[in-house]
């Protein structure tokens, strides 16, 4: 018989397929951040990915991603990579990313610093329990309509 493979499940590995190769190029990497006044804390990249080719889509398709590599990193080969995707229509991983697990997060107070007074640029604030504290975070914004729960 012939198996058919989804074709939701061929976009992500192409997609992760993608990032590996292109080891987070140098263009994509994130030297600093709004409401964030300190150094990073650790390695961050964001860029798209072209899956439309891949995909043998007629029009060209991206895959927004963001990576960010494990906080004090000891053996980058023994670490591991946690891939994060939020779930549901219309969710996008960046609030995830800033709102549960990234090292840097948006809460109810980043509307009430003196920063945020003096700027009007949201503060961000450092997570404690950041999961890059484990290993490297990467994350997908899904194109529409694919809706991965």
């Amino acid at each position: 018989g012939t198996t058919t493979t989804s074709p939701r499940l061929t976009v992500a590995v192409m997609m992760l397929s993608a990032l590996s190769t292109l080891a987070a190029p140098a263009e994509h990497e994130i030297s600093s951040l709004p409401g964030w006044g300190g150094p990073l804390p650790s390695r961050m990249y964001s860029g798209y990915i072209d899956v439309g080719a891949a995909a043998k889509q007629p029009m060209p398709m991206h895959v927004h991603y963001v990576f960010i590599e494990k906080e004090e990193q000891l053996d980058a080969g023994a670490d591991p990579t946690i891939l994060w995707t939020n779930g549901g229509p219309g969710a996008s991983s960046m609030f995830g990313l800033l709102a549960e697990l990234g090292p840097l997060l948006l809460n109810e107070n980043s509307l009430s610093t003196p920063d945020f007074k003096r700027t009007g640029v949201p503060t961000l604030f450092s997570n404690p329990h950041a999961w890059t504290r484990l290993g490297s975070v990467v994350m997908f914004d899904w194109p529409p309509p694919v809706g991965f729960s």
